[in-house]
């Protein structure tokens, strides 16, 4: 066997591996997202689908990434404050799907901490700081999820 190509092989395995190593793939848990700053959103998320202004009130406003597997994330001062997971989302939030019936979410996530007519919010584990899940119901079955920082 030809050296070089041996030389050449161990050198491309051994930049592969490093650069595996260097470049970590997404994290698909929403909670994760919290906190991130514009970087590590972008290496972790990659670019949005679309970035548009979204009015709290008539004088603030705030930054929405949209990304194409539903996903939001919501900015405040340069971090990731919240993230929506809407109805046409396809993963499973700890046993939650979207199009789930009220009973059954309930269920799988335990008795939430406060609920409302067409909503239910759970306090989430964390390490940093608060976190909240807010599941949003229509005709009965999850339309809309949040995992928010609560603190904010």
């Amino acid at each position: 066997m030809n050296p070089r190509l041996v030389w050449a092989a161990l050198v491309l395995a051994t930049v592969a591996t490093w650069a595996s190593a260097q470049t970590p793939g997404p994290t698909l848990e929403p909670s994760s997202w919290l906190g991130l700053t514009p970087g590590p959103a972008y290496q972790n998320r990659g670019a949005p689908a679309e970035v548009f202004p979204l009015a709290i009130d008539d004088k603030h406003w705030q930054v929405v990434h949209f990304y194409t597997d539903h996903t939001y994330l919501y900015w405040t001062g340069n971090h990731v404050w919240q993230v929506r997971l809407d109805k046409l989302w396809t993963g499973s939030l700890g046993g939650v799907t979207m199009g789930m019936a009220r009973d059954a979410a309930e269920a799988v996530l335990g008795a939430p901490a406060a609920k409302g007519d067409t909503w239910s919010v759970w306090a989430l584990p964390y390490a940093t700081f608060p976190q909240k899940l807010r599941l949003v119901f229509t005709d009965g079955v999850v339309a809309d999820a949040y995992v928010y920082r609560s603190d904010l």
